[in-house]
């Protein structure tokens, strides 16, 4: 779990009356029950065995993940799929998206959620989602989270600001199941994804947005062994000048201690 740099600083924000702005949008799902069949068989054939990677079996035979960059990917999907994934990578400030096929290898051997992995979380509900968690899936461990952060974005948008300003704020009690669920995902896991998830969680979740929480999860991830974040904090850098160089470091180090501890 974040130390106490991060869980305050979001709790207090979200408490904070009178709150300028959104707390962001989320992707649309995309609903589709072939999803949940086609993961259902992939676990009932694990006959006791180390749970496979079943989330994304509807695709299993896709040639169109075959695609070796991700604007080639898109370029062969439906609008509705195209849509889903070009929007959910913005949310994440690009790290969905590969240059090509040495990126995308590197994201398949650091077990990193791939479009297809995406996708097919979109067409189950929440409670399927949660029962692929249950079995195992490493996919659906990492996903489940990023749903929940949906849910609560979406949740916050959708209050009575007048009800806010006049002092019932449930802000806090959306984002705490969250950060619990989002934290557990980070203990159990050294996927970078997973500390991407966190830092869009600190920054969405924030009533001012403080895009230092996102740029040092990106420094946490290339410490991960995401090569491409680089690229990621450079483009993210550029699209938010004047960032706390300081808060920055001071974030990334608290990842750090995380590593040593787990």
């Amino acid at each position: 779990m974040m130390k106490p740099l991060m869980f305050p600083l979001v709790l207090c924000a979200l408490l904070m009356i009178g709150c300028k702005g959104k707390a962001g949008e989320v992707a649309k799902p995309i609903k589709h029950t072939s999803a949940q069949h086609d993961a259902a068989v992939a676990h009932s054939n694990m006959k006791g065995g180390k749970s496979p990677h079943a989330l994304g079996a509807s695709y299993a035979n896709d040639p169109r993940f075959k695609a070796e960059t991700w604007d080639a990917l898109l370029a062969a999907l439906t609008p509705d799929e195209r849509t889903y994934l070009d929007r959910l990578n913005t949310e994440y400030f690009g790290v969905l998206a590969y240059n090509d096929a040495s990126e995308l290898k590197m994201m398949r051997q650091l077990g990193m959620p791939l479009p297809q992995d995406f996708l097919a979380a979109a067409k189950l509900s929440d409670a399927e989602l949660k029962a692929m968690v249950d079995a195992g899936d490493p996919m659906a461990k990492l996903l489940y989270p990023n749903r929940q952060l949906d849910n609560a974005i979406l949740a916050i948008n959708g209050l009575d600001e007048s009800k806010l300003r006049n002092g019932d704020d449930p802000r806090a009690a959306i984002a705490l199941p969250v950060y619990v669920e989002i934290s557990a995902a980070m203990r159990g896991s050294n996927n970078p994804f997973a500390i991407y998830t966190n830092g869009r969680m600190q920054y969405s979740l924030s009533t001012d947005h403080p895009p230092e929480y996102l740029a040092g999860a990106i420094f946490a991830a290339s410490a991960k062994g995401d090569r491409r974040a680089t690229r990621i904090f450079n483009d993210f850098a550029q699209a938010h000048p004047g960032m706390s160089n300081t808060t920055i470091m001071q974030i990334f180090s608290g990842y750090v201690t995380d590593y040593r501890k787990n």
